[in-house]
């Protein structure tokens, strides 16, 4: 009868409907998501000064002198202040630094494709390289964001 079939019509085009809507949703949400780790690229871009990796560096700068003792400048004190907040604001992102700035560890050429890698060739896919992290790279909610820096031991900046 018509009437059934017009009902079942109406239910496939609801069901077709609320598919429609869910997958829109997914789509927004995979935007917002992509727009956000774009922003945080942007930041610690090149065009930026490397933004993030600079905010590292000035946090570790202020912790060993104040562990050493140093008495900071007022204004200084308010930008120390300004570090835990904005870390928290990352934490809150799920933002974080991937490696520490500084270390060194050992790569192979395989491996050097986690990192923006600066030194000579490899000359085969077994040879290590010693490198120090120069920029920590970053991961949101676990996933990589931005590589990190490394630079082959011995090779000027």
């Amino acid at each position: 009868d018509i009437v059934e079939e017009l009902q079942d019509t109406v239910e496939i085009a609801q069901q077709g409907l609320k598919f429609l809507l869910s997958d829109i949703d997914k789509i927004d949400d995979e935007a917002r998501q992509e727009t956000f780790i774009t922003f945080f690229q942007e930041m610690n871009s090149v065009k930026h000064s490397y933004f993030l990796d600079y905010f590292l560096r000035v946090e570790g700068i202020l912790k060993g002198m104040t562990q050493q003792g140093a008495k900071l400048p007022h204004e200084i004190e308010l930008i120390s202040a300004l570090i835990p907040i904005f870390n928290q604001f990352l934490r809150t992102h799920g933002v974080e630094p991937q490696e520490s700035i500084g270390d060194q560890i050992s790569l192979t050429l395989k491996e050097s494709d986690h990192y923006e890698y600066i030194g000579s060739d490899f000359k085969n896919v077994d040879e290590r390289k010693t490198v120090e992290v120069i920029s920590s790279g970053w991961i949101c909610e676990g996933k990589l964001i931005i590589k990190p820096r490394v630079r082959e031991m011995g090779q000027i900046a």
